[in-house]
């Protein structure tokens, strides 16, 4: 069941205290607009506080992101001058062997045509006193 509600009847009031209780309501209405206008104010400071501490994390983070960046572009770089000077050195090797295999090669094809030449020369000589006697 509801509650009753009482009915009371208000005893007409005189123009002074309609004009006081007027006063009383404007000065609680001027005392609550003051404290909202002051939570407002507090929370903005703190709205203001919490996005300068956001600017300054996200700034420190990307100055961080920067060097991290910067360190690995110069670590990446530095590797690839020690591979190019790896290759530069492995090519200069394969050029080394590739001279030497050529000079063997020409060497031993210079001696295997004197040798045909002298086999040639002997057979001929063979078959002259093969065919003298």
């Amino acid at each position: 069941m509801a509650p009753r509600r009482s009915h009371k009847i208000q005893a007409p009031v005189s123009a002074s205290e309609e004009d006081e209780q007027q006063s009383s309501q404007d000065d609680e209405v001027a005392a609550a607009k003051e404290v909202v206008t002051k939570n407002n104010e507090r929370r903005d400071k703190k709205r203001r506080a919490i996005e300068a501490e956001h600017e300054k994390r996200v700034k420190d983070v990307k100055a961080r992101i920067d060097a991290l960046f910067a360190a690995r572009k110069s670590r990446v770089s530095k590797a690839h001058q020690a591979a190019w000077a790896r290759l530069d050195a492995l090519d200069k090797k394969r050029q080394n062997i590739e001279g030497l295999i050529l000079g063997t090669m020409k060497n031993i094809e210079t001696r295997s045509i004197q040798l045909c030449v002298e086999l040639a020369v002997m057979f001929e000589d063979r078959l002259e006193e093969m065919e003298d006697r």
